[in-house]
């Protein structure tokens, strides 16, 4: 994604194109290591789309939001 880009804007993309899916594979009954495969990806993806150091943390105690947190 362009730099140009605000982080609410990043963040409102994932959960608007990114949580549905991962909705529909827990009812459909899709096996738990590829739904935590995929949070993980989610993650990651957050991370480099927010450009967050690898020291820093991104929490997802729940898929319904999304939490920043910083290592001291």
């Amino acid at each position: 994604m362009s730099t140009g880009i605000q982080s609410n804007t990043k963040i409102w993309l994932v959960n608007i194109l990114v949580k549905p899916l991962l909705y529909g594979a827990e009812t459909s009954g899709t096996i738990v290591t590829y739904i935590k495969k995929i949070k993980v990806f989610i993650k990651t993806s957050l991370k480099k789309t927010l450009k967050i150091f690898w020291l820093n943390k991104v929490l997802g105690k729940e898929q319904s939001s999304i939490q920043l947190q910083k290592n001291p």
